[in-house]
């Protein structure tokens, strides 16, 4: 036979979630949960008594995607503002002023805790924590077809960027390796996430 799924907590509006149309969402390493939505950043937690409370921030901004570095620090990648870094309770902005020109960004951080950002002109850039700047590493195209719209690692190190009608580009170091596109049977269209398997597999 087949299991019901019930649901157990529904979130909205109606009890603090600052929008319906979630972006992303990310656990962070004490349980909590960090939600991305069209109207800003939502956290909800669960209380000593059991209930969840949610509070929320950074209103009137599209949520695109959170990360967690090893310093437990929560980097939010937005659309059409900047990128930020929460840590504590205090939000860092990183902009032209780190060496990031462009406004949209996608976001990632690999097996070593390394944090790059892909860029809406297909530039990526490496996060050098001596400096909290970031570094342009490599220049994919420098066109809006080759804005990075995700990005992932696979088993040997290498990452994989998914890009709006470029494809997929296979980078190792700061070089592009490998390129799939519809050649290789790939859908026209944007790439617009990437998932490793269990296996390694992309």
């Amino acid at each position: 036979g087949t299991s019901e799924q019930k649901v157990v907590d529904f979130f909205s509006p109606a009890n603090g979630l600052s929008d319906n149309n979630v972006w992303c969402i990310r656990e962070d390493r004490h349980g909590n949960l960090w939600v991305g939505t069209e109207n800003g950043l939502n956290r909800i937690r669960r209380s000593a008594s059991g209930h969840f409370e949610i509070s929320s921030g950074m209103k009137d901004v599209l949520i695109q995607y959170l990360y967690e570095d090893r310093e437990e620090s929560l980097w939010v990648g937005t659309l059409g503002s900047d990128l930020r870094r929460l840590r504590d309770t205090t939000f860092s902005t990183y902009w032209k002023n780190a060496g990031l020109p462009y406004w949209r960004l996608s976001l990632h951080r690999d097996s070593r805790g390394v944090i790059r950002a892909g860029s809406s002109v297909g530039d990526l850039y490496r996060f050098d924590p001596a400096t909290g700047k970031f570094k342009r590493v490599l220049r994919t195209g420098n066109t809006i077809e080759s804005e990075i719209l995700c990005i992932e690692e696979d088993a040997g190190g290498n990452l994989w960027l998914g890009t709006v009608f470029r494809g997929i580009l296979v980078v190792n170091g700061d070089k592009v390796v490998k390129r799939y596109d519809q050649k290789n049977g790939l859908p026209p269209g944007g790439i617009l996430s990437l998932l490793k398997d269990w296996r390694g597999r992309m």
